[in-house]
């Protein structure tokens, strides 16, 4: 016996199966809304006072395995920009850098008198690529001031050879200024966002829709950088090799550091 179909049904039929794809592209979905303009650095570096955390970081050219924290400093703001103490700590010693957020960059200054480096330049989208090493001194005042209230709280003090790198520890007592990089944003002048995707962090933890930054190490190597939605940098490899990134699982380097 032939079965009749209402006529009215189609279209309902229709706009079922049109659902059920919409269901099976979802991971399209969420790429293409992490790439609008909406999204922010705000929402994938966020810069609280008071804010820390901590990296395990494994270091295989030297052989050591480092526990090393970082935390969000005093800020201050012009109105249209703001910066912010970043404080790395390990052990008994501390760097101090900063950072400059506008409303469409993020840079920064490893110390008070270094140019500043473009750390993410809006919109936030696959593909988007730029040169983070820039002749910019945007921010430099708001670091000064910085500087400025810092030194008035402690004295006057300069952090060790670095003639403006401040030290800090945990106890809330200077330490020592130290002066390298704090921050471990290396190799090429530019860095590209090549994915947005969900990690999995050595520790079972996971984080869905990240940044993956990426930049060229030389000739034969990769940093690449993931960035979460509301916590930030959550782990990084410097010195990935080109075999490492073409195996199916997670590449490796010289230096692996994860959020705990």
């Amino acid at each position: 016996m032939k079965t009749l179909v209402p006529k009215n049904f189609l279209p309902v039929l229709l706009i079922l199966l049109l659902a059920a794809a919409g269901c099976e592209n979802s991971d399209k979905a969420i790429v293409s809304q992490a790439a609008d303009d909406t999204i922010t650095i705000e929402d994938y570096f966020p810069l609280t006072a008071g804010k820390t955390v901590t990296f395990t970081v494994d270091n295989e050219v030297t052989g050591i395995v480092s526990s090393e924290k970082y935390t969000v400093g005093a800020g201050v703001s012009d109105g249209n920009a703001i910066s912010y103490q970043w404080i790395h700590s390990y052990g008994n010693y501390a760097d101090t850098g900063y950072f400059v957020r506008t409303g469409s960059a993020l840079y920064y200054y490893e110390n008070g008198d270094a140019y500043a480096e473009l750390l993410f330049d809006a919109p936030l989208e696959i593909g988007k690529s730029w040169n983070r090493l820039t002749q910019s001194r945007e921010g430099q005042n708001l670091i000064d001031s910085l500087i400025g209230n810092y030194d008035n709280k402690y004295g006057g003090y300069n952090g060790g050879q670095n003639g403006g790198d401040h030290g800090y520890k945990e106890d809330g007592e200077l330490g020592f200024g130290g002066v390298g990089k704090n921050f471990p944003l290396t190799a090429s002048s530019y860095l590209s966002i090549t994915a947005i995707e969900d990690i999995e962090l050595s520790n079972g933890e996971t984080f869905e829709d990240c940044l993956r930054v990426e930049s060229q190490a030389g000739s034969q190597y990769t940093n690449i950088y993931w960035y979460a939605p509301k916590y930030g940098l959550i782990k990084y490899i410097l010195g990935a090799t080109e075999e490492s990134l073409a195996t199916e699982d997670s590449p490796d380097g010289q230096v692996v550091g994860e959020m705990q």
